[in-house]
Parts: C-alpha cells; structure tokens; sequence
C-alpha cells in the first residue's frame, strides 16, 4: 500500500508534533511504500538522508486560504499524479488538503485523513478577518472555517492525538464517522539504574521555551522553594522565543546560581538529564483563545525514567498524567498549588519513589509500542480492498 503523508512540520524539527507523525511512520506505516512531502525551509540536513523512506520537498503556502492555494498546487499535484498514493494523510489542517479534490479525479479510490493536534483545531473561538503571517497557527478568516470545517467532515478519517481535541471538534459541530484517537507513545523504555543523582533535588523542564509551556510559573516559585528546599536547582532543556525575556529573569531576581539553561542537547544528553532530576514540571497553560497543549509526550517520557510529573490542567495534558499516581495536575493561574507539590514530593521521599515507578508501569502499560486496534483495522480493511 501506498502512503503519502503531507506536512509543514516534519523531522528533522524538534517538537512534540514532528516527533508524533514519524511515530505513525514508525508504528502504522514503516510496512507500506511510504514517503512524506515536507517544506523546503525544512533544512536538508544531513539527518533526513538517515530516515529510510523517501521526502520530496517543495514550497508550501499555509498562510494563505485553501481557495488561493489552489493556483499554486501544481507540484504538489504533479508528484501525487507521479506516486499515486492509496493513503494520502495530511499532517496539519493547513498542509494543502485542498489538493485531494484533484487527485480523487485520478485515483477515485484513494482514502485520505487530517491530523489534529489542538491547537490548529479551534476554529470558532480563533477567527481573525485579517490574515496574521508571523506563525503556523495564525487565525482563521470565515473563509477558511468554513473550507477547513467542510474538509473535515468530507476527509475519510481524522487522527486526533487525544480525546481532549477529539471533543473539541466534536464541541464545533464538526461530524465525521471515523475519528480515530492515537496518543503519542515511546518506542523504547530507558533503562533507570545508571542514575548519577547528586545532593541537589533539581526540577526539570524539557519543551519549547514558549509562553504556555509555564517555565516563568517555575522560576517565580524558586525563591519561596528554596526556602524549604535549599539544594533546589532548576534545568531547562530547549530553546524558543521566551529564552530572553526567561534569561533576564534570571538575572533580575538573582537565581544564575539554581537555574541552568540547557538549550539543545542530544539524546544522549538528554536521558542524563532525566535520570538525574527528581521531578519533571512543566506548569502549561491555555492562553485563551487557541494556545494549548494537545497532549505532552515529555510528561510520559518522564515518567518513561520512573520521574514523578507535575503539569497544568488543562488540554490533552489531563490524559498524559494520572492525577495522584503518575504526578500531579495543577491550577496554573497561581503558583502556590506548584509550590505545594514540589515541597510534599520532596518531604515524602517514598511516596516521590512511589508515583515515579507507578508512572513507569503505565507508560509501558498504556504508552510503548500499543496501537490503536481501530485504527489498524481501518487501514487493513483500506489494504485489502486494494489488493
């Protein structure tokens, strides 16, 4: 079976969402002929030559609607006409779904899906007549909810990476009889017996240093934190816009000597890290109207290193963590309930062991190589009318 997966954002970027589609290459599709059509802004770097299926790229436009697009779609139309995909699955809403009406002219038989995250998917709630270009989630004009919401319900299935995003298009009025929801998961569980842990008890963040993921919530809880827990440190892993204006708090409120920022690190690197933290935080919040998490793979990641994790209720993070057994979801509109939880999990040394090896168990109980079974029969029944 051919499958063609189209999409802005692809590895080799970093991010949860480019970390999720070659999680479905991985799980559902590393048996078919597939391939992905990704941007050509997406550096040619020397990974992409590692992956073992083939990338064309080429020039997207996700900044303006589907209907203007249409006169720029000739090359994307031109490989699908030369591939002839049976399975085309566009990554985002935006990634060019409009050039399917074409293609099903050719192949009349293909199936094709759109995959939601969350953040892309508020369509009421995120509309602006003026079209914003300075991101991948700008607004939407009323032209283009009322295209997006049409091609969602004509798509042939559509892949949500939680029940949270699931409901949010359920929530806009937007019908189709195959929702499929697939969380993101881990490949492999890292071995947590080399742990190198030192006399400090050191938080961690690992993400994007943009404003919902809720670092500046941490580094305004630290001095009241070191009050109880003077060996407190602070490791920040990512790089983003807010890495500044994070930086020069810092400086301002004088915590250089607790706070340390990691930037991009290697994989290598980064399972160190993990093993020697004490408790993964990352404090996200929903900035209203459409900035939210869909899910957070970085929460089971940590608990992949048997990690106690803390995080802000709200988004697909509510089905990353288990409250009270894999970690703790919070109220982020303030930092006392951040503090609370560090300084308990921190005077309750067995219950933090406990909550840690809990949410090991469940990452490999619910999170590691599962698929979803409705979803692979979907895709087998598609294989078998092919064949």
């Amino acid at each position: 079976m051919k499958i063609l997966m189209i999409s802005q954002d692809f590895y080799p970027l970093k991010g949860g969402i480019a970390i999720y589609l070659l999680q479905l290459y991985e799980r559902y599709f590393s048996k078919e002929d597939f391939r992905a059509m990704i941007p050509k802004s997406i550096s040619k770097r020397k990974r992409l030559n590692d992956l073992s299926f083939k990338i064309k790229r080429l020039d997207f436009y996700p900044f303006i609607t589907p209907s203007e697009r249409k006169e720029k779609n000739k090359e994307f139309i031109d490989y699908l006409k030369k591939f002839k995909p049976d399975v085309v699955l566009f990554g985002y809403i935006r990634s060019h779904p409009e050039v399917i009406d074409k293609y099903k002219k050719i192949n009349p038989n293909v199936k094709w899906g759109v995959i939601l995250h969350a953040k892309e998917a508020f369509f009421d709630s995120a509309m602006t007549e003026k079209t914003n270009k300075s991101g991948s989630h700008k607004g939407y004009t009323s032209q283009e909810i009322k295209e997006y919401k049409k091609i969602l319900e004509f798509a042939d299935f559509l892949v949500c990476v939680s029940n949270f995003t699931k409901k949010l298009i359920e929530k806009q009025g937007i019908r189709n009889d195959n929702v499929f929801v697939v969380h993101p998961l881990l490949n492999n569980l890292p071995k947590c017996s080399n742990s190198q842990k030192n006399e400090n008890f050191t938080l961690l963040s690992v993400g994007r240093l943009v404003k919902r993921k809720g670092h500046d919530l941490v580094l305004k809880s630290l001095k009241e934190l070191r009050k109880s827990i003077p060996s407190i440190k602070y490791e920040i892993v990512g790089s983003g816009p807010e890495e500044n204006k994070l930086k020069n708090f810092v400086e301002k409120y004088n915590l250089k000597n607790i706070v340390n920022f990691r930037g991009e690190i290697d994989r290598k690197e980064l399972n160190k890290v993990y093993l020697n933290c004490d408790i993964f935080v990352l404090p996200t919040k929903f900035i209203k109207p459409n900035d939210i998490e869909g899910f957070g793979i970085v929460f089971i990641e940590a608990n992949s290193f048997s990690k106690p994790v803390i995080g802000g209720k709200n988004g697909g993070v509510v089905e990353a963590i288990e409250d009270g057994k894999s970690g703790f979801l919070i109220n982020t509109d303030s930092k006392k309930e951040l503090i609370d939880k560090v300084i308990f999990l921190y005077q309750n040394k067995r219950f933090l062991e406990k909550i840690g090896k809990y949410g090991r168990k469940r990452v490999k109980d619910k999170f590691h190589m599962k698929k979803n079974k409705e979803f692979v029969e979907f895709l087998e029944n598609i294989k078998n009318k092919i064949k």
